[in-house]
This record gives C-alpha cells, structure tokens and sequence, in this order.
C-alpha cells in the first residue's frame, strides 16, 4: 500500500519531472517548476506526500486563494497554476491520476498584459550609442546586451550556453532551452563584431563565451550567477545612461519584438523568429504603440482638412 500511495505522489512525481527537465539542461523550466512545488508544500503545511486524488476542484479553489492571500500577482498565480495543470496532466497519462473533465477551469490560468519591458527606439539608440564613455564592465555589458537584441532577441539562458561549434561563419545555429526548438540566425557586421569581442570561453571549455558568474558548481548554478551579474550591471548602466528604466536581459527580446511589430513587419514571422510555440506568446511581448499610431492617424486627418496634406505627419 505503502508504494502504491509513493508512485501517485504529486510532491515525488514533480521531483522526478525537475530531474528530467535538469538533464535536458531545460534549467529555467525546472526553476518555475520547483517554486510551485515550494508554494504546494507550503500551502500543505510541509507535507511529505501529497496524493494526487487530493487534487480537486475544491483543493485548487484553496491554492488560488492561499496564492492570493500571499500577495502574489495574477500572472504569478496563473504560473503555478499552469505548471500545476501540465503536472497533472502528466499523471493521467501515466495512470497516476484519474481523469476530471474542466479540473482547472475555474481558476486563472490565463496571462495578463503587464507593464511592458520593451524600450522605445530613442533608448534602443541611446544604448547602441552611448554619448559617454563607459567602465570596461559597463561597456560589456552593454555591448553584450545589444547583441541579445540584434540576433533577434536572444534570451540570455541561449547565449550563456552557446558552444564554439553553434557559430559556423557568421551563422549562428542552436535549440532554445526553454522550448528545444532549432533556430538558425544570420548575424550581421555590427553583431560579428560584438562576437569577435567576446568570443572565447574559458580554456578548455567549449562554450563560446566566458560568462561565468562567482558560483562554483552545478553548471545551472553559474549560470543563474551570470545572469545575476548581467542584470545588475545592466541596472547600473540604465543609471550610468540616464535611461530611467529598469533594464534587465528580458528588455533585449521584448523590444526586438515591439519594435517588429511597431514597424509593421508580420507578426508570424516574428513569431517564427524568436522561436515562440505559438503567436499568443509573441503578443504578451508587444508594447501597446496603438496611442500612438492613432494619435498620428488623427493629425493627419486634421492636416488634409485644414491644409489638404494627405501624408500623415509624424
């Protein structure tokens, strides 16, 4: 009886889906994964073992709440809940789980349009060129930031395991870690260069560059390091540029993507560029230029009126 009530365990069967996920080097998934089992368990008190038939439409009602009276957000909430579903739904699979029509329809599993992280072309420009001079560490850190925004947004997780033989010429061809899809990106004079200059990972390694944080160990561990000394270099340059942003790795792929779409281009194809499994994940991206566009379209109907100008001032 005792094996049976392990082998349906939500707690050991998420443990068991994180390992996997950790051997397929998919680390940032793993991560999301292992804050909702941390919210599950504490929401259950610290249980050990968590059956998976207590997971009831009553029982998920309690964890939103739980989630809800912990302060977290809405986009938050929908996470665990999301991770939760894609657990459970493992478990009916596998016939650890019975099957319930609509389980988790009566809780937030949608996404919420929060404050967008894309920059406006002006700051864009002001990074790509800088009106003062630098620190060397600000320096690369902002030239390692233009070059996650010019090959198309790359997520930084990509770029920290990039290996020597992922670049062949000017050719960039490797698999996202969040979602193993295969990309191929053609990188130009201005993004070779920035290549050039840091190219060159630590003797003996094969990753193409060297961006190792101050954690030793687990390779995911260095990695969560680099990125923490990424971003806040990347603060400290928003304050050395005067931006008045919060600027962080997410800033490069949110405004390679706005400004795709600001610029008209389709957004298929920019879904199919940065790799997304589906075009509703590209438009949580988007930044919201509608204002903008329509404020423009209206002075430009003022100005055919009034001055018989069809073209539509800027």
């Amino acid at each position: 009886m005792k094996k049976k009530q392990r082998r349906n365990d939500l707690i050991g069967f998420m443990h068991e889906l994180i390992s996997h996920l950790h051997a397929e080097g998919r680390y940032g998934t793993a991560h999301v994964y292992r804050s909702t089992l941390r919210r599950i368990i504490e929401f259950e008190g610290g249980r050990k073992e968590i059956p998976l038939t207590n997971v009831t439409t009553c029982w998920l009602n309690a964890f939103q709440n739980y989630l809800l009276s912990r302060g977290a957000g809405s986009n938050t909430i929908s996470t665990y809940i999301r991770m939760l579903r894609a657990t459970y739904n493992r478990a009916v699979q596998k016939g650890m789980a019975p099957y319930i029509p609509f389980l988790f329809n009566k809780v937030h599993t949608g996404v919420e349009r929060g404050k967008s992280r894309a920059l406006s072309v002006e700051m864009m420009r002001r990074i790509m060129k800088p009106d003062r001079e630098l620190p060397p560490e600000l320096e690369d850190a902002r030239s390692l930031f233009v070059l996650l925004f010019m090959l198309r947004g790359l997520c930084f997780v990509d770029l920290f395991f990039l290996q020597r033989n992922n670049l062949q010429g000017n050719v960039l061809r490797y698999r996202r870690h969040k979602t193993g899809r295969s990309l191929r990106i053609e990188a130009g004079p201005e993004a070779m260069e920035i290549i050039d200059k840091h190219a060159g990972g630590a003797a003996g390694s094969e990753r193409l560059f060297s961006l190792s944080g101050t954690a030793k160990g687990m390779e995911y561990h260095r990695y969560q390091s680099a990125l923490r000394t990424f971003n806040k270099r990347l603060k400290q340059l928003s304050r050395h540029l005067e931006l008045g942003v919060n600027l962080s790795t997410y800033c490069a792929r949110h405004s390679w993507a706005t400004i795709a779409n600001f610029c008209h281009y389709d957004k298929t194809l920019i879904c199919n560029a940065m790799g997304h499994s589906s075009l509703k994940v590209t438009e949580t991206y988007f930044q919201e230029f509608r204002d903008e566009e329509i404020n423009r379209m209206n002075r430009g109907i003022i100005s055919y009126i009034m001055q018989g100008e069809r073209k539509i001032r800027a």
